[in-house]
């Protein structure tokens, strides 16, 4: 698989500077799909603009670039896939390529789970990818209807599951509150934001009026006299 950035020379590459640089438009502020884009998937396509920088909007191969940006080969093919499906990297690939969604699917699934490669060579479909990264293998077929009928996108879900698998809901008590799979699709569980963490506690925020040295320093723990 070969890659090159698409509309490169919208990107003014400096390239006679050394290191060679280039210039981004504020109208990617703007843009939807980067806005879609996941986090470390934006991160990692400001990196390839710079890696392309060194071609005139050509990337090295696979391999150079995972040693360039350390990275393991099928973590950044998972990023490559997602990048190149909106639209800002362009490829042509070879006859011996393997499936990019086979590719990134097992990036995702936890090593101890994954199964040998069916012997005539078939890709393991979205489904069966989602379904083998789900912590609760229940209900399969009314998970594979809810599948059929939504067609959701599988690295979104991924990514979700990363974190969605931490949560304190889903650890305790063995897994039992875990969604049932086909339950987690027709709700669009992927589309869920990650719970953030409570602010600390400020024993000075509510306060409309200034404290005094003596109120401070009972608020604070440091004295037991209250004044």
């Amino acid at each position: 698989m070969t890659y090159t950035v698409k509309n490169w020379a919208n990107f003014q590459n400096y390239s006679q500077r050394n290191p060679p640089w280039i210039r981004l438009y504020r109208t990617l502020l703007d843009s939807q799909d980067y806005a879609e884009l996941s986090s470390a998937s934006a991160k990692v396509l400001t990196l390839l603009w710079l890696l392309a920088s060194e071609d005139s909007g050509r990337l090295p191969s696979v391999k150079k670039m995972a040693f360039r940006l350390r990275m393991t080969e099928k973590q950044l093919e998972s990023f490559l896939l997602e990048i190149c499906e909106r639209g800002f990297l362009e490829s042509q690939q070879d006859d011996s390529d393997a499936s990019s969604t086979q590719a990134a699917c097992k990036q995702y699934v936890p090593s101890e789970e994954r199964r040998v490669e069916e012997s005539r060579g078939e890709a393991e479909t979205d489904f069966e990818c989602f379904w083998r990264a789900y912590p609760k293998k229940r209900n399969k077929g009314d998970a594979e209807k809810a599948w059929k009928k939504l067609t959701p996108p599988l690295l979104k879900i991924l990514d979700a599951l990363e974190w969605q698998r931490q949560q304190p809901s889903w650890t305790k008590d063995g897994g039992q509150f875990v969604p049932y799979p086909a339950s987690y699709l027709n709700a669009k569980s992927w589309e869920d934001e990650p719970i953030a963490p409570p602010e600390p506690f400020d024993p000075f925020a509510n306060l409309t009026r200034a404290v005094t040295e003596a109120e401070a320093d009972w608020m604070m723990g440091l004295t037991d006299d209250k004044p």
